[in-house]
């Protein structure tokens, strides 16, 4: 029982240290995320789910507040009891800029984001009714949270939770909504 107690205090006055350490840093990040999306709403009847990677630069700017950019590869499933006359194709490509709010920094640092942006999507669609085949670009936003366990100063792992919507077609109900579900690597490029 001794020695739980101590390992729990040695490893608590190692978290705060850390913290204390790292939370006054002004440091860079490159990270790399895979992502999964669950689309929502209207959005959800052509296209069910979607996956993908972001790759990002963060850089920390003060003790709780960082600023981001996020571009990446998503690609959409289709609804398959839909009837397609050929393989349907939904991409995108993000280009994203926003912010993180850590709420408490140190070993375990949970924060709160929030981008916008635009997107660059790709949508390829044969059925009965329609044929569509183009590129367009459309605005975006995404609020979430979550967490990053820094294993060292110059390395951490993030796990977070978003909100996405995604304005496809203007004066028209069909926005990409989905829950965002990601996991990455962050490396810190210094001061």
């Amino acid at each position: 029982m001794k020695m739980n107690i101590s390992i729990i205090a040695l490893i608590s006055l190692l978290s705060i240290s850390y913290g204390q350490e790292f939370s006054t840093e002004k440091m860079s990040f490159l990270g790399l995320e895979a992502i999964s999306i669950n689309s929502i709403g209207h959005f959800e009847e052509d296209w069910v789910s979607g996956s993908g990677g972001y790759v990002g630069l963060e850089n920390l700017y003060s003790n709780n507040w960082a600023v981001i950019f996020q571009t990446g590869f998503i690609e959409f499933k289709q609804n398959t009891a839909i009837a397609y006359i050929s393989d349907p194709s939904f991409t995108m490509i993000p280009l994203r800029i926003g912010g993180k709010f850590y709420i408490v920094k140190g070993f375990i640092s949970p924060y709160l984001s929030a981008t916008g942006g635009a997107n660059i999507i790709t949508r390829k669609i044969e059925t009965a009714d329609k044929k569509l085949d183009e590129t367009s670009i459309s605005t975006h936003f995404q609020v979430g949270a979550g967490i990053a366990l820094n294993f060292y100063q110059s390395w951490r792992i993030n796990f977070a939770a978003r909100y996405n919507s995604h304005l496809l077609e203007p004066g028209v109900p069909y926005n990409i909504t989905g829950l965002e579900f990601s996991v990455g690597i962050n490396l810190g490029l210094g001061k």
